[in-house]
């Protein structure tokens, strides 16, 4: 501690061996003011093994400091490989612009219904990779493709629960060039259909 100021990681002398990869690496310690109730009880009520098997994480980004939400989550989260998803809209910005969009709809599936669907949920995971790395040129054709995936799945179970999301492509300034990076919009939820007796 230095004049009031506190680091919020430090380096401990300590070092750990992980029982699944074997890797060994230093530990260190953090805090962090003003986290959810949801982080504190995933991390404090959940063992390492749960969050791995269970493929939880809590990422502490202070988003609240920038004043441009939308260019800052596009950058963040294309540094660390993730997709930003937003319920209803995207947040308004002057700096990023939209490339192109479509607008699908996915079938809230059951434990059951999503194993029976394996190679399929599979086939979409991959084809939103894909995306990650398109080009303008490219980009089009890649969305129409997942599109054309997730409708052929979701023609399984057309009476089901599901959720209507947009999948946006879009341009924003980075340090020398511009780039591209994808963001999901929930736009609704639509209740399975009841059945006429």
């Amino acid at each position: 501690m230095t004049k009031g100021f506190r680091s919020r990681y430090s380096l401990t002398a300590d070092r750990a061996r992980s029982k699944v990869t074997g890797n060994e690496g230093v530990i260190i310690a953090g805090w962090s003011l003003g986290l959810p109730d949801q982080a504190h009880r995933l991390v404090l009520l959940s063992s390492p093994s749960e969050l791995l098997k269970q493929k939880k994480f809590f990422l502490p980004y202070e988003r609240h400091i920038a004043s441009d939400k939308l260019l800052a989550d596009l950058r963040f989260s294309k540094t660390i490989g993730v997709v930003p998803v937003y319920f209803d809209s995207l947040p308004t910005s002057e700096r990023v612009q939209i490339v192109t969009s479509i607008t699908t709809r996915l079938p809230i599936l059951s434990s059951e219904q999503a194993q029976q669907l394996t190679k399929q949920l599979r086939s979409i995971k991959r084809k939103l990779c894909e995306l990650l790395p398109a080009t303008k040129e490219s980009v089009l054709s890649l969305l129409n493709n997942l599109k054309s995936e997730i409708e052929d799945m979701t023609g399984n179970y057309p009476e089901g629960e599901s959720i209507q999301v947009a999948i946006y492509c879009l341009e924003f300034p980075s340090t020398l060039q511009k780039e591209l990076h994808f963001a999901l919009v929930v736009e609704g939820y639509k209740p399975a259909s009841k059945e006429k007796s």
